[in-house]
């Protein structure tokens, strides 16, 4: 069970200039790319339920 609130990016794609990968050091590194991808897939839901009084989105 997680007991923080989840910390994201505004923009995932900040994380990965910061660590210069390219898409084939991205499409090596499966693991990160699922925590890039999810924090992606956050950053989207928050945006597309805000006109609707959505909150930050938190996994469980």
């Amino acid at each position: 069970m997680r007991t923080r609130n989840k910390k994201i990016f505004i923009d995932p794609s900040i994380a990965i200039a910061s660590l210069k990968m390219s898409p084939e050091s991205c499409a090596d590194d499966l693991f990160l790319f699922g925590f890039l991808f999810e924090n992606l897939c956050i950053r989207d839901l928050s945006i597309y339920t805000s006109p609707l009084d959505g909150k930050y989105l938190l996994l469980p």
